[in-house]
C-alpha cells in the first residue's frame, strides 16, 4: 500500500483497544489492512489527495479518528447503527461531508463505497474500489492529474 501525503496529524491516532471495541460493538471482524491503515493515519488531514476512477472524482480530505478535530468513528458508528446499518465502517470524509466506507457484509467485504448521503438518491452508496489498498495506491495530489 503506498503512504498517503499527510497535511496535518492531530494527536489521537487509533489504537487496538480502540479497534477491539469498535469489533465489539459492530459484531465483526475488521480487515487487517483498514486496521494498520486506521492506526497508522486516523485523525489525519491529508494533502490534497484526489480520486479518479471510472466518473468517481472525489478528495478525501479527512482520515476519522478518535478526536473532535476530524470526523470521529465512534459518532459515525452510532449513525449507522441508528439506521440499522453496521455493514460499513467509514475511514474518511471528502471536503463536502460524503463518508467513504469499507464494507463489512459478507458479500462485499474490503470493498470501499462511498455514502452520499444528502445526493437524493434512493441508495446513497457508490462503489469505488476493490479494498483499501487499491482505494490508497489510487489517491493522487491535484496537480499531479
Amino acid at each position: 500500500m503506498n503512504s498517503i501525503l499527510i497535511k496535518r496529524r492531530n494527536r489521537n491516532v487509533i489504537k487496538i483497544e480502540e479497534i477491539k471495541k469498535i469489533e465489539i460493538v459492530l459484531k465483526k471482524k475488521l480487515p487487517n489492512e483498514l486496521i494498520q491503515f486506521l492506526m497508522k493515519y486516523s485523525d489525519c488531514t491529508l494533502f490534497e489527495c484526489f480520486y479518479q476512477k471510472e466518473g468517481i472524482y472525489t478528495m478525501p480530505g479527512y482520515i476519522v479518528g478518535v478526536s473532535d478535530k476530524n470526523p470521529n468513528i465512534f459518532d459515525l458508528i452510532e449513525g449507522n447503527i441508528f439506521y440499522n446499518d453496521i455493514d460499513w465502517l467509514p475511514f474518511a470524509c471528502d471536503y463536502g461531508g460524503w463518508v467513504f466506507n469499507v464494507s463489512l457484509s459478507e458479500k462485499t467485504y474490503g470493498e470501499v463505497w462511498i455514502n452520499k448521503f444528502d445526493s437524493g438518491e434512493k441508495n446513497p452508496f457508490e462503489f469505488v474500489s476493490s479494498s483499501l489498498e487499491e482505494f490508497i495506491n489510487g489517491l493522487k495530489r491535484v496537480e499531479d492529474i
